[in-house]
């Protein structure tokens, strides 16, 4: 809040941030503060105060089309306006390219807010344009299981695998990222039993315990097929 208030003070703030952590990591309350005050807000309802949120799992590109139409029109309440894109990583590709222009045409006093798990899963030309506050996990690992949230959002397995596919987890740490989830594994069994990815999780562990130099980038492919 010192960090955005000063900026706000020397007319430093910057067109777009990505707000990097859990969704318990005081993300939300921040903005809502921070908003409160550049905007005379209360709460983010407000008419100047646009929060794109997934639907279906997907923030599809007509949301991000209709975000742009709707930073183009002045502000209602006051002279400045912001959005906030809510689980940002569920932008698609498409999506991406497209609040890619958005990011590359900016509309004077307008602000960007981009809620994010990992820095990796935006596209690098997204994030580059972006500012990133990092927000502290509130446990051991969290950040790694942000990564796994686009592929729970899907109920499509090939949609996961494509996901996968553009995978932000670097191939030396596929086994870490693995080791890391295995809890939140755990818990979405319990929550939703089933034998295909019990047998998932079993083959995932019998792998862990086994020969170091296996293909773990397959047994992710398999274990994220499972969900």
């Amino acid at each position: 809040m010192e960090y955005f208030e000063n900026c706000r003070r020397n007319n430093t703030l910057a067109h777009a941030y990505s707000l990097i952590g859990t969704a318990t990591s005081g993300r939300e309350k921040l903005l809502e503060v921070f908003l409160g005050s550049l905007l005379g807000a209360k709460t983010l309802d407000h008419p100047d105060i646009r929060i794109v949120s997934p639907e279906k799992g997907n923030i599809s590109i007509e949301q991000i089309r209709d975000l742009k139409q709707w930073l183009s029109l002045s502000p209602l309440a006051g002279k400045q306006k912001a959005a906030i894109i809510a689980s940002a990583e569920s932008m698609n590709e498409a999506s991406q390219n497209a609040f890619l222009k958005v990011l590359e045409e900016p509309v004077p006093n307008t602000y960007l807010f981009l809620l994010v798990g990992h820095k990796h899963l935006l596209l690098p030309t997204i994030f580059s344009r972006t500012a990133p506050l990092y927000f502290a996990n509130p446990s051991p690992g969290a950040g790694e299981i942000a990564l796994l949230q686009p592929y729970l959002a899907s109920a499509d397995a090939s949609e996961r695998l494509r996901l996968w596919l553009q995978n932000p987890v670097e191939k030396e740490e596929i086994k870490n990222w693995l080791v890391k989830i295995i809890p939140e594994l755990r818990a979405l069994l319990l929550q939703k039993p089933s034998l295909k990815l019990a047998k998932s999780i079993r083959a995932l562990l019998e792998a862990l315990s086994g020969p170091s130099g296996q293909n773990w980038n397959l047994i992710a492919e398999n274990m994220i097929i499972s969900l």
